[in-house]
């Protein structure tokens, strides 16, 4: 055999290895499996067990913290009564703002309304005057007229009735102006009074104080402005470490929303492992505005208080099943009509469809086509 045509030969041979083992390892696989006789095939056996997929995040425990802020009044910080590190009470007086001026304006507000009052009274008096004095003129100026049988001034006469009419139309309206407007310094009058009753700031629940507001006495103080920090010692959270700008949600559309990180609203379990116990986890709801300001934190279900400061692993699942047909991810196929999978029978891989519950970057959940002890190809 001249050597041109043994190269020729050996390149055919080559080729078709190529040609049969791209067909091994490409994805779009038909229904039959082509395969070189002496290629070795891997296979898996079909088993049950846990098909899993999670995230894995570090938390930290702390005590369950709430901001105490004034929720109507605003205006001057008169003093606090407390200091960090103290144990409080539920209902017991934190701080308090300087209510003089409130009292102030109510004193004036009320000294506005007596006076609108009388203003008032005084305006009203005077129409009611001026109108009977019309009313007057005009009847005798009717029996002058019916007297001396005088046509013009008969006319004169409805003139003047209309007139009256007209001023007292007004002075009905001018009534309702005054009561509009004293019945806005009245409310506005209420408004303040109500506002003494929340110049004290008490404590929500027991606990501990463990942060305040650097203000001083005569400092203004708004209606949301956050003064004090507590700690309620007898609930523990868990608290998130190490969340990046990523985990926010890019959009919010329409009104206010709940927040949730990404690891959150796609997980269907999160546990907590905490001095080899595991925690279910629940997250706190955050208002959407608050987002950027307040810790990502979860309550801890199960009955349980642990000491504050511990770092651990929190387990986020997106899948967890804990017993299922399972086959390995690389074994199953697809097509735009389903999955399937090479199941070995006698040493052959026969195309065998099948119906998959969920699937991992490791393991896919099967409902049906597979049972265990089954063996099946595997990509290498």
């Amino acid at each position: 055999m001249s050597l041109k045509k043994y190269l020729l030969g050996m390149s055919f041979v080559f080729l078709s290895l190529c040609f049969t083992a791209c067909t091994l390892s490409a994805p779009d696989y038909g229904p039959e499996l082509i395969r070189p006789a002496s290629a070795r095939v891997d296979i898996a056996r079909i088993d049950r067990g846990p098909v899993v997929e999670l995230a894995r995040h570090m938390g930290i425990t702390r005590y369950i913290s709430e901001v105490v802020y004034f929720t109507n009044p605003v205006g001057p910080f008169a003093k606090f009564y407390v200091s960090p590190g103290d144990t409080v009470v539920e209902g017991q007086l934190l701080a308090r703002l300087d209510t003089e001026y409130l009292e102030e304006q109510i004193a004036n507000r009320i000294e506005r309304i007596a006076n609108m009052r009388s203003d008032n009274a005084l305006t009203i008096e005077l129409r009611e005057i001026a109108i009977d004095i019309m009313v007057a003129e005009n009847a005798r100026n009717f029996v002058a007229t019916a007297e001396a049988a005088d046509i013009s001034g008969a006319e004169a006469a409805e003139a003047r009735i209309l007139a009256i009419e007209m001023a007292q139309l007004e002075l009905r309206q001018e009534r309702d102006r005054q009561s509009m407007a004293l019945r806005h310094e009245e409310d506005r009058l209420q408004t303040l009074r109500s506002r003494l009753a929340y110049a004290e700031l008490t404590a929500p629940f027991d606990g501990i104080i463990t942060f305040m507001d650097d203000i001083r006495p005569g400092q203004y103080v708004g209606v949301a402005r956050p003064l004090i920090y507590m700690s309620n010692q007898n609930e523990t959270i868990v608290e998130l470490v190490g969340l990046t700008g990523h985990d926010f949600p890019a959009v919010m559309v329409g009104g206010p929303i709940t927040w949730r990180p990404f690891a959150v609203r796609d997980a269907i379990a999160i546990h907590a492992h905490i001095d080899d116990q595991v925690y279910d986890l629940e997250f706190i709801v955050t208002p959407s505005e608050n987002r950027h300001f307040r810790p990502v934190q979860f309550e801890i279900l199960q009955d349980v208080v642990l000491s504050v400061g511990k770092l651990f692993p929190i387990d986020f699942y997106t899948t967890k099943i804990d017993d299922v047909v399972r086959v390995p991810a690389n074994a199953v196929f697809s097509t735009p009509g389903g999955f399937f999978v090479y199941k070995m029978v006698n040493g052959e891989p026969i195309h065998t469809e099948i119906e998959i519950i969920t699937r991992t970057t490791s393991f896919i959940a099967v409902a049906s086509g597979l049972e265990v002890g089954d063996e099946v190809f595997v990509r290498p």
